[in-house]
């Protein structure tokens, strides 16, 4: 089964909403459209996640009254026929009256945690990434923590990745006016405890990604900028043998 989500306007240029779809034959045909969010953040595009008995996650950026801009999860459990009304994650009370461009990201492992990973400002107006879990299918979610500890640098475009045995790997941008940084953090013990973050890339890079296999092998790629010329680095690291070398995490 293939799932799809996307923000469209169809029912108003102003009025941006979350949809979502599946195709339950290999992509030859797809199910009619299902509505999830009614007040979407028209640029912050959504994220999905299946679980192994087949939950299927939908973050977005929801716009509340006020400008106020929070990261929510639907949950569907009858394989996105239908979905959940929103959840709000880490409660940031974030005003904004624009466009942040700032999606969330997220990952669950075979136990059925959730992981959610996002970009908020808050109400002190701190730009920072957080994590937040969810072990009730998305009901509720675990008070947010800060993973960027740089206080010379601005955090931005996270993305999480995470296996079967809950090892979880995050990766951002850290900004400042002379660097631009890509750095990963990762846990082994299911989000409870996080590395410092590490720098990645040689040059000035943006834009990173990152994905995981069952086994631990970790695959991240970005961006890098080389006298005004860009090109594609892909890094791999093997998890378990990084955990031998690296001991316990902080």
């Amino acid at each position: 089964t293939v799932h799809v989500a996307w923000i469209d306007a169809r029912e108003g240029k102003k009025e941006p909403r979350t949809f979502a779809a599946r195709s339950t034959d290999g992509g030859r045909t797809v199910a009619k459209n299902v509505k999830v969010g009614e007040n979407t953040c028209v640029c912050c595009r959504t994220a999905l996640t299946t679980a192994s008995d087949g939950t299927v996650y939908l973050a977005w950026r929801d716009v509340l009254e006020g400008n106020i801009r929070e990261t929510v999860v639907a949950r569907s459990t009858d394989g996105g026929q239908s979905y959940s009304a929103p959840v709000i994650v880490g409660n940031d009370r974030w005003v904004f009256p624009g466009c942040p461009h700032r999606p969330a990201s997220l990952g669950v492992d075979k136990h059925g945690r959730l992981y959610v990973v996002w970009y908020t400002e808050g109400t002190d107006e701190t730009p920072a990434i957080y994590l937040a879990t969810s072990d009730d299918r998305g009901q509720t979610f675990t008070p947010k923590r800060r993973l960027s500890a740089s206080k010379g640098t601005f955090p931005d475009h996270p993305q999480v990745a995470v296996d079967g045995e809950g090892r979880v790997v995050v990766v951002w941008e850290e900004q400042s006016p002379v660097r631009r940084e890509v750095v990963m953090s990762y846990s082994f013990d299911r989000g409870r405890t996080f590395s410092s973050p590490q720098k990645l890339n040689d040059q000035k890079g943006h834009s990173p990604t990152v994905a995981m296999n069952h086994r631990g092998l970790v695959a991240l790629a970005w961006v890098e900028e080389v006298m005004q010329r860009k090109q594609t680095v892909l890094q791999t690291v093997w998890l378990p043998d990084f955990q031998r070398v690296t001991g316990e995490t902080r």
